[in-house]
């Protein structure tokens, strides 16, 4: 940084980093916490990590009394590069040595009522933090150049030595119970996994133990948003952190409860193993299970991934909890795997055909992922390959080194390179294997340097957080390893040569960086690249969240006073809605009031009055049928003068809003209403085949396709009835029903539902108005119990069985949820009473519209209806495409 002037008034200053001036104070913290600046950090040369870290100050206290914009700012006039908060730990990279050194001449600060302790970033030799250490005589054999079956020799003397030893994972059986056994009479269902490094058969020695503890106790899965889900889970960590430090057996506690998966790291007393407890879910444990099965396939398997393993380790190209800078240990395990079976001759099987043999494989479910596999791989074992370790290993960097990885998904799934754009487009030519990944809503994220797919949950990319830079570091020195390899095999090198460090210049990386596009904002995660800590933190998005904050206001300066709070997201205010009788047309409604909508404090008197007339005409005729198309002429008269209103509407309290008409020429009308008539959806029957519902969730299909209208909309209205009464346990009871046999037959002849009506035109001549929809069904509702609060966390814990119809598992996920949550009763006086309606279009009968009304009180419409409708649209949406896939594949 450049230099500070000291007055506020006249204060500058110029990110390097970044490029970017600032003339505010509080606008520069904010650079500094804000991710766009943490990216670019990045991106820096990691040869300049040494520098970094003699400009490093760490500083430890307890972070709930003081803010970290307080801390930047107290430490400001020193001049500060970078931030990065770690649990209760602080680095702050300073402009220049001689300012760390000014600033640790104090050993404690006090700022406001919070105590600071400081001391120096440690240093670390490089090849001391990244080699396992090996011995002078292994040392003196592998400095030979030999071929053949002494290559072979050398490398399992290099294996034997690196590896975790016995008494060392006796040691870390033995932590594990001692944790088990501590945690026992707070948690009395606790059980206790190893997984990773320690547990896959690939680990080293020395090497930390990651733990994953089944508590028994799941109270994220309740919650309404991630946000609280978050809190949750944080408050567990701040417990069994406590839990943990009172033991008197563990040291250098950190609790870690703002990462993706939120752990507790400590060094055990008496063995000074390094610890990783996590509890939030126990999706790694299988992961573990099938590496370790990989490792046992074949005898050539288990040497070429620990050398690969061990070259990373030493080249510092891959390592867990830094994904930011390294591709992390599990994907370069997937990496190395996925080559064993992408050859023309196989070693190892895909995961699709360790699952072909039903005999031998039982699936089971994490939520929607199968994590089963079969453990039958006795053909594969005695299979013969004319292939030596070293072999696979020069493969192994030959297929990185020259892969265009932009263009492919490296799916440990299916064995194959799938191509992107079939993965981003849906295209039918992916496998069948991927049918589960195609029926969820959250997708792979596809906009990486590298994309490894998880081989069980198929959403997750495991190398999203990698930085272009890393990757091309990745693939250099894959070449540079290559070319060493290949010689090896000739007898010109050694395996020394092999494991020696490859230097990498920034020129050489530098031209493929400029402009990569690193981490999607959701999924932001940092790490200090000149720190010795290896956990992932997730950092606030200060900014976004001071945009989101209707409350903060700049002072006078331009600045802006922030406070930092944990809560979880509110309802919004404002619900954009599709409009039922144009579907290309959105509604706004205002989640205020339930009065006809206020244009404006200047609004005239006529006008005013049009708008309560139009909403007592709307109250009157809410038990009558009527024509969508009156509602829309009905407004259309009143749209210029609603329009010219709307332009210069400012919205004042929490019930309204700003809102502006960007295209006051359109042909369609702005339909302004209160806030019962809510909501739209629609469903599309178009590709629908036609099938019976029954109670109890089966399914019989009757025909390749729906064939007349009216057996669209009677499977609409079916279904619409299964998923309120069923799935939701809503009451129902039916005010019209468009589909009797009476009227099912004048509908096919014609009756006076599908004739024209007439309006009153402006020459007080009769106008016909055409109409576009036919009302199919309405239903009154009440819901005493809100089940869309927290149920996709609990049909996270349901296991779905084999040939298992969709509406079957949403049966099982209601009545899990009715035995497991308790907060899902509505007090008497927040019942929500509402009306659903079906409407169908007469041009395109295949096309259904679900409206929904709330009849409750402002505050139980606000707190219940908006979430409750918005849930109900996905769900429906959602359900119905897994049930035409389930129909179309399953069933004949």
């Amino acid at each position: 940084m450049e230099g500070a002037k000291s007055t506020e008034k006249n204060w500058a200053r110029k990110c390097i980093v970044c490029d970017v001036n600032f003339s505010y104070k509080h606008a520069y913290i904010l650079h500094l916490l804000g991710k766009r600046h943490q990216k670019n950090v990045r991106k820096r040369d990691r040869s300049q990590v040494n520098t970094v870290r003699n400009r490093t100050v760490c500083f430890s206290g307890r972070r709930d009394k003081i803010t970290l914009e307080k801390i930047v700012e107290y430490f400001l006039e020193y001049g500060i590069n970078n931030i990065v908060q770690q649990g209760n730990t602080v680095f702050i990279e300073f402009d220049s040595v001689e300012a760390a050194k000014i600033v640790l001449q104090k050993r404690n600060y006090k700022i406001r009522t919070a105590a600071l302790r400081v001391f120096p970033m440690k240093h670390t030799n490089g090849d001391e933090a990244t080699k396992v250490p090996i011995s002078p005589s292994l040392k003196n054999c592998m400095s030979q150049a030999v071929t053949g079956s002494e290559l072979d020799k050398y490398i399992s003397f290099l294996i034997k030595e690196i590896e975790l030893k016995p008494r060392e994972l006796e040691a870390r059986e033995s932590l594990r119970r001692g944790i088990v056994n501590y945690l026992s009479p707070y948690f009395p269902k606790v059980v206790g996994h190893i997984f990773g490094s320690a547990a896959n058969n690939l680990g080293f020695t020395g090497c930390d133990v990651d733990i994953y503890l089944d508590l028994g106790v799941y109270p994220w899965i309740e919650c309404e948003n991630k946000a609280a889900a978050q809190a949750e889970a944080s408050d567990l960590t701040w417990f069994l952190a406590k839990r943990i430090r009172q033991s008197g057996h563990a040291i250098k506690v950190e609790p870690v409860p703002r990462a993706r998966v939120p752990i507790v790291k400590f060094q055990d007393r008496a063995s000074r193993i390094m610890v990783d407890l996590s509890f939030r879910h126990g999706m790694p444990v299988y992961n573990t299970q099938l590496i370790y099965q990989y490792t046992q396939t074949h005898p050539l398997v288990r040497p070429y991934l620990m050398v690969i393993r061990y070259w990373a380790k030493v080249q510092d190209v891959a390592g867990g909890g830094k994904p930011s800078l390294l591709i992390t240990n599990y994907a370069l395990t997937m990496m190395m795997l996925f080559h064993l079976m992408h050859r023309d001759d196989p070693i190892v099987p895909s995961l699709a055909a360790l699952r072909y043999n039903r005999a031998t494989y039982t699936p089971v479910f994490i939520g929607p992922w199968d994590v089963g596999f079969s453990s039958n791989v006795n053909d594969w074992f005695v299979k013969v390959h004319s292939v030596t370790v070293m072999d696979l290993v020069s493969e192994f960097f030959s297929f990185y080194g020259e892969m265009d990885a932009s263009q492919w998904v490296i799916s440990p799934l299916t064995g194959m390179l799938i191509a992107r754009n079939d993965v981003l487009t849906m295209s039918r030519n992916l496998p069948a294997c991927l049918n589960t990944y195609l029926q969820q809503d959250d997708k792979i994220q596809l906009d990486t340097e590298l994309c490894v797919q998880d081989p069980f949950e198929h959403s997750h990319n495991c190398t999203r957080g990698l930085i272009k830079s890393s990757f091309l570091e990745f693939q250099y020195k894959c070449r540079r390893a290559a070319s060493i390899s290949k010689n090896i095999l000739k007898g010109e090198q050694t395996l020394n040569d092999l494991f020696q460090s490859i230097e990498v210049t920034p020129d050489m990386i530098s031209d493929g960086c400029q402009g990569s596009s690193q981490l999607k904002e959701e999924d932001e995660v940092i790490t200090l690249d000149d720190s010795d800590v290896s956990q992932d933190i997730e950092v606030l998005g200060f900014q976004k969240r001071l945009a989101q904050d209707e409350n903060v206001m700049p002072n006078s300066e331009g600045r802006c006073d922030i406070e930092i709070l944990s809560t979880a997201k509110r309802t919004p205010d404002i619900e954009i809605l599709s409009d039922p009788q144009e579907t290309s047309q959105d509604v706004e409604i205002l989640a205020g009031s339930q009065e006809t909508v206020d244009i404006s404090k200047n609004c005239s008197n006529k006008k005013q009055e049009e708008l309560e007339s139009f909403g007592k005409r709307t109250d009157e005729n809410k038990n009558q049928p009527f024509s969508s198309g009156e509602v829309f002429e009905h407004c259309k008269e009143n749209r210029d003068e609603v329009m010219t209103d709307l332009s210069s509407t400012i919205g004042e309290g929490s019930g309204a809003s700003q809102m502006k008409v960007e295209n006051s020429s359109s042909s369609y009308p702005l339909i302004l209403s209160n806030l019962g008539v809510c909501s739209t959806f629609l469903l599309n029957y178009s590709q629908v085949p036609e099938f019976l519902i029954t109670p109890d969730g089966n399914v019989h299909r009757k025909g390749n396709k729906l064939a007349e209208h009216t057996d669209t909309g009677q499977a609409a209205c079916l279904f619409i009835q299964f998923v309120l009464q069923q799935c939701l346990k809503i009451g129902l009871s039916t005010v019209e029903n468009c589909l009797t046999d009476e009227k099912r037959k004048a509908f096919m002849q014609g009756d006076e539902t599908t004739t024209e009506k007439y309006k009153k035109g402006n020459d007080g001549s009769s106008v016909p108005v055409p109409l576009k929809y036919l009302r199919l069904t309405k239903y009154m509702c009440i819901a005493r119990m809100a089940l869309w609060n927290g149920r996709k966390k609990i049909s996270k814990t349901v296991t779905r069985k084999l040939n298992e119809t969709p509406l079957q598992y949403e049966l099982a996920v209601t009545r899990a949820q009715l035995e497991k949550s308790v907060h899902i009763y509505l007090p008497n006086d927040d019942a929500l009473r509402f009306t659903i309606e079906v409407w169908q279009e007469l041009d395109n009968p295949k096309i259904i519209h679900v409206t929904g009304k709330s009849l409750s009180d402002t505050k139980v419409t606000q707190g219940q209806m908006i979430p409750m409708f918005s849930y109900f649209t996905s769900f429906s949406q959602n359900l119905l495409k897994r049930l035409t896939h389930f129909v179309k594949t399953s069933m004949h």
